[in-house]
C-alpha cells in the first residue's frame, strides 16, 4: 500500500481539502440537530478519506485519457481466468487482495452499522464493481477476477477489524454518531461515508483532468528530455514484475570475453544480478523497444482481432527492418505480433501503434500522428508502471530518435515483464521463443518469418538450446544488441546485452549463461 501512496502523492492535496470540507459540513451538521461523534471516529474517517484518495488515484483518474464510449475489447468477464494462471505472477493476486484489505479494516471501525460482515464485504464489492466499470471508459483493462481478488482483501481486512473489537471493546464505545441528550447510539450511521466518498470521487476528477490538460499542452510523454519528466510520470506502480523489489547485489564479475558496452545479468528466479556493466547508462534502445510495444498492445487488444493495414506504414524509416506488410493487407494482432518480434517489422510496429492508438482515444477515424502519439504514451506510462524509470519512448519501433533512451537494467525490468505477462494464454513468451512462423493473413498473403534471434536458430553457430527468447535489437546509436532469455539449471535468467558487434552479442549472451551452468 506505501508504493499506491507514493504514486497518488498528486491528489493528496485536493483529497485533503476534499476531507476538511466533508467535516465543515458533517460538524455542522451534528451540531445543529444535537449529536457527536468521537476524536476516534473522526480519525478513521480522515484515514478512511485518504485511503479512498489513493485507490481512486491509481485506478479510475481520467490522466491518461476518458472516453464516452465503451471498450469491452480489453475486458475479461470469464471468472477465474486471470486467477488461473496467477502462479506465474502471484504478486499481482496478492496486491489486488492487499488493496482492499485496509476497506475490509476501516469500514467496521467506521459504521456500527458495517459491522455486520455482510454490510462491510457488500460495500467493499460494490466500490470494486464501481472501479472496473469505469475503467471501461478510460482504456483500462476491465476484470472480474479484480473484483474477486478486491473482495476477498475487504474478507481478511473485515476479519482483523472483528479481532481488534474482541480484544478492545472499548473501541466499539467509540464507534457511530451519538445523540449528546441521552447518549444513544444511532444505527445510521452510513450516509456521511457516502457523502465522503462523493466529494474524494470528485477531488480526484478534477485532479485528473487538471493533469491531463497539463500533460496535453506540454506533450510531456511525446517531448520531455530531463530529469523532471521521470519524476512527473512516475505515477503508477504495479506490484508485479518490478525488479527495483528484488535483491540487487552483483554476485559474479563479467566473463573475460564479454565486449558489449552495456550489460545486465539477472536471475530472474532468485531476483539476483550476476552480472553488471554500466546497467543504468541512458542509451539508444533499437528494437528492444518492441517488447514494450507488444506488451502494450495487449493491455488494449485480443489476438483474434483482424486489422487493416493502413498509411501508417509509411512511418518507418527506409532502412528499417520490415515484416513486409503493406497498406490493404488485413492481419490478426498475434500475426502482427509475430511480424513485430521475429522478424523485427518496424511496419508492424506502426500498424499496431496506430490501431491500438486509436482505441485508446476512442476514435476509430483518428489520425495516424493522433493515435501514434497517444499509444507513445501509453509505452511510457507502461514502462513507468513495471519500474523501468530511467527510460523514455518515442517511437513503436525504436529506430534512433531525438530523446528516446533507456538502460540495460530497464530493458531487463521490460524483459521480465513480458515473459511473465499471461495474457492471451502467455503469447508475447511463444512468439518470442519460435525460431521461425509461417502465417496467412486473412486476406490470403502468405509470408514466412525467421527470428532474428540467433540463439534460437538450430541453423546457427550462436545456437544455445536453453535460450527462449527475446528480442534483438540494431541501430547506428545502439550498436547489436540483444535481450535474450534462457533455462539454466531450472531458473531462468534474463541477459541484456547492449552496444556490441553483430556476432559479440551471441557470443557475449552465450559466456553470460555458461557463468552459471
Amino acid at each position: 500500500m506505501f508504493g499506491y501512496i507514493l504514486d497518488a502523492t498528486g491528489y493528496l492535496g485536493k483529497g485533503v481539502l476534499a476531507i476538511i470540507l466533508f467535516f465543515l459540513v458533517f460538524e455542522g451538521m451534528l451540531l445543529w440537530k444535537g449529536k457527536r461523534v468521537s476524536w476516534f471516529e473522526r480519525t478513521i474517517m480522515a484515514m478512511f478519506g485518504i485511503y479512498l484518495t489513493v485507490i481512486l488515484a491509481v485506478t479510475v483518474s481520467p490522466v491518461y485519457g476518458f472516453h464516452l464510449t465503451v471498450d469491452f475489447s480489453s475486458a475479461n468477464f470469464t471468472p477465474f481466468r486471470v486467477i488461473r494462471h496467477g502462479l506465474g505472477n502471484p504478486l499481482n493476486l496478492f496486491g489486488n487482495v492487499a488493496m482492499f484489505i485496509p476497506f475490509g479494516i476501516l469500514f467496521p471501525l467506521l459504521s456500527r452499522k458495517m459491522q455486520r460482515g455482510a454490510h462491510a464485504i457488500l460495500a467493499g464489492a460494490m466500490l470494486s464493481v464501481t472501479i472496473e466499470g469505469l475503467q471501461l471508459f478510460l482504456g483500462r483493462e476491465t476484470d472480474i477476477d479484480d473484483v474477486i481478488l478486491n473482495t476477498i482483501g475487504v474478507v481478511v481486512g473485515y476479519v482483523v477489524a472483528k479481532i481488534v473489537l474482541n480484544i478492545f471493546p472499548s473501541i466499539r464505545r467509540m464507534i457511530g454518531i451519538e445523540v449528546m441528550k441521552n447518549g444513544k447510539k444511532l444505527r445510521r450511521d452510513f450516509m456521511p461515508t457516502v457523502f465522503l466518498s462523493a466529494l474524494i470521487f470528485v477531488s480526484v476528477m478534477v485532479t485528473g483532468f487538471e493533469r491531463r490538460y497539463s500533460y496535453d499542452n506540454a506533450k510531456a510523454y511525446a517531448h520531455a528530455e530531463d530529469e523532471d519528466y521521470s519524476k512527473e510520470m512516475a505515477m503508477y506502480s504495479d506490484f508485479s514484475d518490478v525488479i527495483d523489489n528484488k535483491e540487487e547485489s552483483v554476485t559474479k564479475e563479467l566473463p573475460e570475453e564479454v565486449t558489449a558496452r552495456n550489460v545486465f545479468f539477472i536471475n530472474v528466479t532468485t531476483g539476483k544480478v550476476i552480472s553488471a556493466l554500466d546497467e543504468n547508462d541512458k542509451i539508444a534502445p533499437a528494437s528492444t523497444t518492441k517488447m514494450l510495444t507488444a506488451l502494450t498492445v495487449l493491455d488494449y487488444c485480443r489476438a483474434e482481432e483482424i486489422v487493416t493495414v493502413g498509411e501508417e506504414v509509411s512511418l518507418i524509416p527506409s532502412n528499417a527492418s520490415r515484416a513486409g506488410i503493406y497498406q490493404g493487407n488485413e492481419a490478426t494482432i498475434e500475426q502482427l505480433l509475430e511480424g513485430l518480434l521475429l522478424p523485427s517489422g518496424g511496419d508492424a510496429a506502426y500498424v499496431l501503434a496506430a490501431y491500438t492508438g486509436r482505441k485508446i482515444v476512442g476514435d476509430n477515424s483518428a489520425s495516424t500522428e493522433t493515435a501514434v502519439d497517444a499509444f507513445i504514451k501509453k509505452m511510457n506510462e507502461k514502462a513507468k508502471k513495471l519500474g523501468a524509470a530511467d527510460s523514455h519512448f518515442t517511437t513503436p519501433d525504436g529506430f534512433d530518435d531525438k530523446g528516446q533512451y533507456s538502460t540495460a537494467r530497464d530493458l531487463g525490468v521490460i524483459a521480465e515483464a513480458f515473459l511473465s505477462c499471461t495474457k492471451e494464454d502467455a503469447i508475447l513468451r511463444t512468439i518470442a521463443g519460435k525460431e521461425s512462423s509461417r502465417v496467412c493473413l486473412p486476406d490470403g498473403t502468405d509470408i514466412t518469418w525467421q527470428n532474428t534471434n540467433l540463439l534460437l536458430d538450430s541453423s546457427s553457430e550462436f545456437f544455445y538450446e536453453r535460450a527462449i527468447g527475446l528480442k534483438t535489437g540494431s541501430t547506428d546509436q545502439a550498436g547489436k544488441c540483444l535481450v535474450s532469455a534462457a533455462i539454466v539449471n531450472n531458473e531462468m535468467y534474463i541477459a541484456v546485452v547492449m552496444g556490441d558487434t553483430d556476432e559479440g552479442r551471441y557470443i557475449d549472451s552465450i559466456a553470460l549463461y555458461e557463468s552459471v551452468e
